[in-house]
């Protein structure tokens, strides 16, 4: 028997082979690199973690700047630097800490992020709670300062690397590519590194949300002179080193403003006047801002904010002196109304009083044990359609003594017997007991309003306390 080898098959089924392998070799690389691309591309870094890298870096970074824009929150989410610092050509970084406070601690750092240079910038974002005993203490800034060692270097050396491969999932990168990564907790938030700035929003903007809140941290907090002093004598240190120090408040919202100013007492002409006299610039702000949740400007509004910051400076319009007609925090509302009523009560003789503690005038509208609800406008909504309304606005005056009142001020649009829109806002949140206070209360008018429903604004009293209310104003736009 005779056996021979098939040379030929064999040649051939052996390049068939080493071409599959081949093939299959390059499939893999090839899958595995678009894996890499799409992986580094569209898988991201969850928020939380870019925000420790963000404030590790503020703290334990050695680099310098020539600008530092320093304060708490509204600071770090609302004022991007880089913006300032492209605008006026100086290297810049965002100092901005949640509930900081203008203390030893952030005047050390300050000191030790600024390039000791004459007329290099420092600009403090000044909110009456950054001047509280609680604020100074900047726990947040004692957090970061107490990170582990290999915890900095995680963050400050490895953060970039890990970055681009962030564990994921086929699901997270679709929805990314896609956008369709909204979050649960409504927060809409662009975590600038190495700037110090979150730009951040709401999915569905509240600007009323923060204020309960607020009142809960303002009620337990004071602002001690000393920490004014304190700051003064930290400016003229400054200023004697050759620093050009500018102030301003950031913007939140009308009825955040009075809240904080309600309930620390701070006075604002008082503590601008002193800056001042420290050798301090005052920034007066012109333009209109909005705060997706009352406390904290969209970022629409915060790079607006930064232009006129350094248009300010650059400009040379700031306040270097005060008159008592000097406008120093910015205006909310700067819209044309269409339409302007006005009660100060003088006039009405039902569910009045007469009293010397009236804001203006003699007479206040009264609100007792005897009227749960007090209305204090109502009127059909053809006047609304006609005239292409968009908004309403009510302010007034609000007194109230005991500290258990519980009331809200209500709009409402009732049409065919149900209510299209019921939106209800809780006076004792804004305005503290014992003093007059002025509240703002906004709504958009729904698109289903038709010519013939009815508009009622009223006040429902629970605890049917004594409420007293003045000087009533409602502005349609």
């Amino acid at each position: 028997m005779f056996f021979y080898e098939d040379t030929e098959n064999n040649l051939f089924t052996s390049n068939f082979n080493n071409m599959y392998n081949r093939k299959v070799i390059l499939t893999l690389l090839f899958s595995l690199i678009i894996s890499l691309i799409i992986g580094v591309l569209f898988s991201k870094p969850e928020v939380e973690e870019l925000m420790k890298q963000m404030f590790a870096f503020k703290v334990h970074s050695n680099k310098k700047y020539e600008l530092v824009v320093a304060g708490d929150s509204r600071i770090y989410r609302g004022v991007s630097t880089d913006i300032i610092g492209e605008e006026l050509d100086m290297t810049s970084i965002n100092l901005g800490f949640s509930s900081a406070g203008f203390g030893k601690k952030m005047f050390d750092l300050i000191d030790k992020k600024i390039v000791n240079e004459p007329d290099n910038i420092i600009i403090l974002g000044i909110t009456p709670f950054s001047l509280t005993d609680q604020a100074i203490e900047n726990g947040h800034i004692n957090s970061i300062k107490n990170l582990k060692d290999e915890e900095v270097i995680e963050y400050l050396y490895l953060s970039k690397f890990k970055n681009l491969f962030v564990p994921t999932n086929p699901i997270k990168i679709w929805n990314n590519i896609f956008n369709k990564n909204k979050t649960p907790d409504n927060y809409i938030q662009k975590v600038n590194v190495s700037e110090g700035w979150v730009a951040s929003d709401y999915f569905v903007p509240n600007q009323y949300l923060a204020l309960e809140s607020y009142k809960k941290t303002m009620t337990n907090t004071v602002i001690d002179k000393k920490t004014i002093v304190n700051l003064y004598r930290k400016i003229r240190d400054w200023n004697s080193n050759g620093f050009l120090v500018f102030g301003f408040t950031p913007p939140s919202s009308e009825n955040m403003e009075e809240l904080e100013r309600q309930y620390s007492g701070f006075v604002d002409f008082e503590f601008v006047k002193g800056f001042i006299e420290a050798g301090g610039k005052w920034i007066s702000l012109k333009d209109t801002y909005t705060s997706y949740d009352g406390s904290h400007l969209d970022e629409k509004s915060s790079r607006k904010l930064s232009f006129e910051i350094a248009k300010t400076i650059k400009s040379k319009t700031y306040l270097s002196g005060l008159t008592e007609n000097t406008k120093i925090r910015t205006d909310y509302d700067k819209y044309t109304s269409k339409f302007t009523f006005y009660n100060d009560f003088e006039n009405e003789t039902n569910n009045v009083l007469i009293t010397e503690i009236a804001h203006s005038g003699k007479k206040v509208l009264v609100s007792d044990s005897s009227l749960r609800y007090l209305g204090l406008y109502k009127t059909n909504t053809d006047n609304i359609i006609n005239n292409e309304i968009k908004k309403i606005l009510v302010e007034m005056f609000i007194f109230y003594e005991d500290e258990n009142t519980s009331a809200k001020l209500v709009f409402e649009i009732r049409q065919d017997n149900r209510n299209i829109l019921w939106e209800a806002l809780e006076i004792t949140d804004i305005i503290k007991a014992k003093k007059w206070g002025k509240i703002k209360f906004e709504i958009p008018v729904p698109d289903s309003i038709t010519e013939k429903d009815q508009l009622k604004v009223y006040i429902v009293n629970s605890n049917k306390t004594s409420i007293l209310i003045d000087g009533f104003t409602l502005n349609m736009f």
